[in-house]
């Protein structure tokens, strides 16, 4: 499977747009900059039809090491979530099932 770079992201948002690459650079990079704000103060992204940007907080817990079965303390943390809106789930490409 292959992966978009921002700088992938930029031409193609150019090329549908009309503007320069580095004008959809520069676009592109503000709103990762907002939504990277308003996470880092708290408040939610939500992207109508694309989906919502949150954060989320994970309590400390003890966790175990796969490899040595040694139990380890996991910090609380702030996470950024991300849920997807039901239109872009529903445009997602449909996974067919193997037969077992």
């Amino acid at each position: 499977m292959a992966s978009l770079t921002k700088g992938d992201l930029a031409n193609k948002v150019a090329a549908k747009t009309g503007v320069t690459q580095a004008t959809a650079n520069a676009v592109i990079t503000a709103a990762l900059e907002t939504i990277r704000e308003s996470l880092m103060i708290g408040d939610e992204v939500r992207l109508m039809h694309f989906g919502t940007f949150s954060v989320q907080f994970s309590a400390a817990r003890i966790g175990t090491n796969p490899k040595t079965k040694e139990k380890v303390h996991i910090p609380a943390k702030h996470r950024a979530r991300f849920s997807a809106s039901k239109e872009l789930t529903a445009a997602l490409p449909k996974v067919q099932e193997v037969p077992s």
